[in-house]
């Protein structure tokens, strides 16, 4: 069956400011819920938001489970909940798994955020161990690397110190 949906304001009793809170996407069934359990001028600010299709017995079963009133439910819609304890016994249970579904998910998220690739202590023993047994590369001269003008006088220099030195120690 086609329903509408609203948002609105329900005064809850006393004083007609103070005690208003706002409802949102309040179905047609609600508001006479909420009239009945409020007083008729009880809604004010009504506003239609949606129109969508709804099986009226799953509804009018959460209406009678929200308000904790199955009773008020069947009398106000002259309607009989037939097997109402079973559903709310399926409905609580499937709210359970959904929940621990939501939670292990949420888990999965964090562990996966807060994870960083690391290596065990195995596998960096097996690394380690690994790197001891393969035999050690020989080092190959490519020859001279070119240098700039300026650290090449810096060597000759150098070289010419050490000759000079050379001599000395000879003729001594």
């Amino acid at each position: 069956m086609k329903m509408r949906f609203f948002n609105c304001l329900v005064k809850l009793g006393g004083d007609p400011v103070l005690m208003q809170t706002p409802r949102m996407y309040v179905s047609e069934h609600e508001l006479k819920v909420l009239r009945h359990l409020h007083g008729d001028d009880a809604i004010s600010q009504l506003n239609q938001v949606a129109e969508q299709e709804v099986a009226q017995a799953e509804h009018l079963y959460q209406l009678a489970r929200m308000y904790q009133n199955k009773k008020m439910v069947e009398e106000l819609f002259r309607v009989t909940l037939d097997n109402f304890d079973a559903w709310l016994e399926n409905a609580v249970a499937d709210e359970e798994m959904l929940r621990e579904q939501r939670e292990q998910e949420r888990l999965m998220r964090e562990s996966n955020k807060s994870s960083k690739p690391q290596l065990s202590n195995a596998t960096t023993s097996m690394m380690v161990d690994a790197a001891k047994s393969q035999p050690a590369q020989p080092v190959v001269d490519k020859g001279p690397v070119p240098i700039g003008e300026a650290a090449e006088k810096i060597m000759q220099e150098q070289a010419g110190g050490q000759e000079k030195q050379r001599v000395r120690a000879e003729v001594d």
